[in-house]
């Protein structure tokens, strides 16, 4: 018998018409983050978009590092690429990151203040609006914004948390940029978001390319700078893209991904790609479809705004290698005998399926919620995961509402709160 040739979902699906956007700070990242995924969409038939938050030039010109990405992209067969132009920073640079600046510039170490590109590459506003943005938080935000708004990607690759500064703060303005997009009355757009590290699953991953079979990338081990399994990165719930034969070929000098890190010579990068090139590419989904969006929502006290953003984590400091957490959660006041926030729409909404996540950290946690709509239905939740991992409930049959609510009815310790809400129309967003 003749053997019978597996196909795979994915790589064998077309994605012709689709746009994908990938959103890493530095030059070389691209690769790190999602190098064999940007290659997989082009050999679908993607329009695939490349942007880069900073300029990469710390120790180098931003002109070298700009172009070493453009011929990287190109050995990818990516066109498109886009550098917003901010600062690269050091952690615990002296002079202070821009993340900690809401709208006074900063200089950053190459002595820039404000971003800036080369005559092949003009920084994002300049090419846009035909100015130069002052190096602050509020600029940006502004830039990605813009920058999803022009786009208009279904689907969103961008790089998580990892302990570098500029990583840290493309992640969070990423999350709060997207989430004021999506809290726009009205509406509709929602692509398909994946957030991924460039750091644990990829240039520090173990070097295995050699490996008889090459494997997927490994449980990164417990460190006090990878948040996987002890946040809302839990590892059994990642999302795993397999790879195409171009970027795990036998031969490394053959493989597509050491021939785009070969590009850049200034940061050595070719010699990381045997960390790099993997059997799988991993990332976590993040869902965009949350009706609280476009909620009116309220509370009996408490930040409820932290409730209709799209972070599941924030953080007020960046450098530290060690993430501390702050200002992303919905807790009521000790004194409220309440507890309670609730939700209404102005049209009926169906309700399928409801997603919580508490607080990340382990001094306490909720233990009993109650869910009331307005049919009258009333349900029992609880207790919460810890770490601030997902719990997902599926009602026994769609709801069509209006309104509802959800209020603590048990705690124990301190810290505790809630990071997200959701009420989601459906079990799963679209594929991919």
């Amino acid at each position: 018998m003749a053997a019978v040739k597996l196909g795979n979902s994915f790589l064998d699906s077309p994605a012709r018409g689709q746009k994908v956007l990938v959103i890493v700070p530095h030059e070389d990242d691209e690769i790190n983050v999602a190098g064999s995924v940007m290659y997989s969409y082009v050999q679908k038939g993607a329009d695939v978009y490349c942007a880069f938050t900073t300029n990469g030039d710390y120790s180098f010109w931003a002109r070298t590092r700009m172009h070493e990405a453009w011929r990287s992209l190109q050995t990818l067969g990516i066109q498109h690429v886009v550098f917003l132009g901010y600062g690269d920073t050091s952690n615990h640079y002296p002079g202070g990151h821009w993340f900690y600046s809401p709208e006074k510039a900063v200089t950053a170490p190459s002595g820039h203040h404000e971003t800036y590109g080369c005559d092949d590459f003009p920084d994002y506003a300049f090419a846009k609006r035909g100015i130069h943005r002052p190096y602050c938080r509020k600029s940006m935000k502004t830039d990605l914004k813009d920058l999803i708004e022009d786009i208009q990607a279904d689907i969103i690759f961008a790089v998580d948390n990892d302990v570098h500064a500029d990583h840290r703060a493309a992640s969070l303005l990423f999350e709060e940029a997207l989430g004021e997009l999506l809290c726009r009355p009205g509406n509709t757009y929602h692509p398909t978001v994946f957030k991924g590290f460039a750091y644990c699953t990829s240039f520090g991953a173990p070097k295995d390319f050699y490996a008889d079979n090459i494997k997927s990338v490994p449980k990164p081990p417990v460190c006090e700078d990878n948040l996987i399994d002890i946040s809302l990165y839990e590892w059994n719930q990642r999302v795993r893209f397999p790879v195409f034969p171009a970027c795990r070929g036998f031969y490394l000098r053959h493989n597509v991904l050491y021939q785009a890190l070969f590009q850049h010579a200034s940061q050595s990068a070719a010699l990381h790609a045997v960390r790099i090139a993997n059997g799988d590419a991993v990332f976590w989904q993040r869902r965009t479809d949350n009706l609280a969006f476009q909620a009116i929502i309220t509370a009996s006290s408490g930040k409820v705004e932290r409730l209709r953003d799209f972070k599941l984590l924030d953080a007020n400091q960046i450098d530290d290698k060690k993430m501390v957490f702050a200002d992303y959660l919905w807790q009521p006041d000790d004194s409220d005998p309440d507890k309670i926030v609730s939700y209404r729409w102005q049209q009926p909404q169906k309700i399928t399926c409801l997603r919580l996540a508490g607080n990340i950290e382990p001094t306490g946690r909720i233990e009993k919620l109650a869910l009331t709509f307005d049919d009258s239905t009333h349900m029992i939740l609880g207790p919460l995961p810890g770490c601030g991992h997902i719990a997902q409930y599926i009602l026994p049959e769609p709801h069509i509402v209006t309104s509802c609510s959800l209020q603590i009815l048990k705690v124990n310790g301190s810290g505790w709160g809630l990071s997200e809400v959701g009420f989601f129309a459906s079990l799963e967003t679209k594929g991919v």
